[in-house]
């Protein structure tokens, strides 16, 4: 395994976009090509991330950032099936993060949630209405033989496999508590997705204002941190920018794995109510307050 190298991501970007009728890898959305934005999501939870492509060609044409690595597909036609096989093989870390290269709202929290469940268990996998979600799972090398042997008898469907290994399965409770739509999983095949994903993205846009005290003030340096980032993902997804723009709070107020505050710590929605993982959707221009239940936080 690669030194200091604990999680690789993989992202599967061999698929032929026939219904699109285009390369959705290359996709402009967001103002970025859509794979380019599937990595810069997975490489917050990642330390390592590699595309795997049909041909090294198809690797050349990809705008792809320097330090992503290229692994091209050892079972051309196999479907996902080969590209997890491809991506988990050429991993310097025991175990890889795979998700496509065509799923535009990834949550960083709940990619951490799901790699948070690893010990244990040779894969994890979420489940919506009680079906996995093998391209947005992490694997171990611990899978490689049993994806093998059903890639071999040409037995392409990837959960087959999960009867041979120990699966944790992250229930769809857990999920909504980060992703109440579910759009994590969404993927974009034709032109319809596309035109969804275009006006969810712009429900989304906005901005929340957090206003520190006590000790996250003193520990960020900060009074209040501006947050732009997905409001429909609620206080999961703010949590995650508010570590990202403040890592000093991780540890203080947040959570290691950034999906949530530590229990000493609540926030206030627009001084009138106390919100939790539960709480109304944010809109643009809402200011929480981030307080500890301790005296003197």
């Amino acid at each position: 395994m690669g030194a200091g190298i604990e999680t690789s991501g993989v992202v599967l970007a061999g698929g032929m976009s026939r219904r699109l009728g285009r390369d959705k890898a290359m996709e402009p959305f967001g103002g970025e090509p859509l794979i380019r934005r599937s990595l810069s999501r997975v490489s917050q939870v990642v330390d390592e991330t590699i595309v795997v492509v049909n041909d090294a060609a198809r690797g050349r044409e990809l705008p792809l950032p320097d330090e992503t690595r290229v692994a091209v597909d050892r079972w051309p036609g196999a479907g996902s099936l080969g590209g997890i096989f491809t991506g988990l093989e050429a991993a310097r870390a025991e175990w890889a993060l795979v998700v496509a290269c065509d799923m535009p709202f990834l949550s960083a929290p709940l990619l951490r949630r799901i790699l948070s469940m690893r010990e244990g268990h040779d894969a994890v996998a979420p489940a919506l209405d009680g079906r996995p979600e093998p391209t947005h799972a992490a694997y171990s090398k611990a899978c490689l033989p049993h994806i093998e042997r059903r890639l071999r008898a040409n037995d392409l469907k990837i959960t087959r496999f999960f009867d041979d290994v120990d699966v944790a399965y992250l229930p769809q409770s857990a999920i909504e508590e980060l992703d109440a739509d579910h759009l994590s999983f969404f993927n974009v095949n034709t032109e319809q997705d596309l035109d969804r994903a275009k006006r969810v993205m712009d429900r989304e846009r906005g901005s929340v204002a957090v206003e520190l005290f006590g000790m996250a003030r003193i520990a960020c340096g900060r009074d209040v941190v501006e947050i732009a980032a997905p409001l429909d993902g609620g206080l999961g997804r703010v949590v995650s920018a508010l570590a990202d723009a403040c890592p000093e709070l991780v540890g203080v107020a947040i959570r290691d794995d950034r999906t949530g505050l530590l229990d000493s710590y609540t926030f206030n929605l627009n001084g009138n109510e106390f919100v939790s993982g539960d709480a109304p959707r944010l809109r643009p221009g809402d200011r929480l307050l981030l307080f500890s239940s301790m005296a003197g936080g």
